[in-house]
Parts: structure tokens; sequence; C-alpha cells
């Protein structure tokens, strides 16, 4: 059976799932209003995909320059 292709590695997934939890808890405590806490999640999502977008690409053009060399 095949897996999904990930962006990153099972490790770095958890850690960063870790690190999100806990600004999450530490908003809620501060009494940020939810609706703020849901946006700084998905603000921070979409930059972790964006980066890791750009690394994979930066990969695979550097790996193809390595070939054709």
């Amino acid at each position: 059976m095949m897996r999904p292709p990930y962006l990153f590695p099972p490790e770095r997934r958890e850690e960063w799932l870790g690190d999100l939890y806990e600004v999450n808890r530490e908003m809620l405590h501060k009494d940020y209003p939810r609706w703020q806490v849901n946006l700084n999640n998905v603000l921070k999502t979409v930059i972790l995909v964006i980066s890791a977008l750009k690394i994979r690409l930066s990969d695979f053009f550097s790996l193809g320059k390595v070939k054709s060399e």
C-alpha cells in the first residue's frame, strides 16, 4: 500500500503540531478571542506549507542541475 506524500517527515510534523498546540493554549489562557487563535493557526499553517513547497521546488531544480552536469 502506498503512503501519501508529505511535505515533512513525521518528526517535523509532530514537533510543529506540538508547538502550535502550545501557542494555542497560551493564547487561549491569555483570553485571546477564539477567532484570533484560529486565524493565527491558519496563517502559520499557510506559511509553513509555502516554505515547504519552496524547499521542495528548490531541491527539485537543484537535483535537475546536478543531473545535467
